[in-house]
């Protein structure tokens, strides 16, 4: 291929964002069938992107010399291959294993993999049969922030693998609304303990009782006439959100939201 030099990385990571940000500007140009240019280009922390600097036509452009002391060095391919084999997983594969055999989207995937800690995280969830995408998500919308917040690594923590994969069972079982479990992950890596008892402690369990929710709706739908009327003349659609905000609030966000969502489609 076409040699290009990045210039202008002050990190790791500007190193990583840079090859990452050449190669999509390497594909586009080959997918448009433009000529990739051997040139010398900056690196743009702002942009995340490089711009052109200055071009280098041929190798002697770059003032190459051969080094005359140095003998040919021939390594055998079984070296090589016993030590890559040694190597740990390194974040490319582990992102691409991610979003191919965990669904992740890629820009998730890059996320948990940026710390090698939070990455080692979620692979010993992923053996507790962590539904990932769920998981991930937790982590990345809630977990993230409170370790940034708190200058933390997740290993700092009292967060364990066994307590993300029962919050998110919780929530896919019903039993605990996301909202609430975005609530209670800061809990849990804060102080841990048990997901079950602390949904109790808190009454924070999630409420699937159609008729109770069936009796809130009409309560909401009772004190807010305007915005019925509204909805039903198709003025103002969006209301409908309206509605399901104003029952999460009176259910301090334990109302299930399929069920919401199904009653609503019948009262209104």
């Amino acid at each position: 291929g076409t040699k290009t030099e990045i210039k202008n990385m002050n990190s790791f990571r500007s190193v990583q964002r840079a090859i990452d940000s050449e190669i999509e500007r390497q594909t586009r140009c080959i997918e448009k069938g433009e000529k990739i240019v051997q040139e010398t280009r900056l690196w743009d922390e702002g942009s995340q992107s490089t711009h052109p600097m200055r071009s280098k036509e041929e190798a002697h452009d770059y003032r190459y010399f051969p080094e005359p002391d140095l003998v040919p060095l021939a390594i055998e391919r079984s070296w090589v291959d016993s030590i890559a084999a040694g190597l740990p997983e390194l974040p490319a594969a582990r992102r691409e294993r991610y979003q191919k055999e965990h669904g992740l989207k890629p820009e998730d995937a890059a996320l948990i993999v940026e710390s090698r800690d939070l990455s080692d995280f979620f692979d010993r969830s992923l053996l507790k049969n962590a539904q990932a995408v769920a998981a991930a998500n937790l982590l990345i919308n809630v977990g993230i922030k409170y370790l940034k917040d708190n200058k933390l690594e997740i290993s700092q923590t009292s967060l364990t693998p066994e307590n993300l994969v029962n919050l998110v069972q919780a929530v896919e079982t019903g039993k605990l609304s996301s909202t609430n479990a975005k609530v209670l992950l800061p809990v849990l890596m804060e102080s841990g303990g048990s997901v079950t008892d602390l949904v109790e402690e808190r009454g924070l369990a999630q409420v699937s009782d159609e008729g109770a929710l069936k009796e809130t709706i009409e309560k909401v739908l009772q004190r807010s006439p305007e915005q019925l009327a509204d909805f039903r003349s198709g003025k103002k659609p969006k209301l409908r959100q309206y509605f399901f905000g104003e029952v999460m609030k009176d259910t301090r966000g334990k109302a299930n939201p399929q069920i919401i969502n199904r009653l609503l489609d019948e009262l209104l």
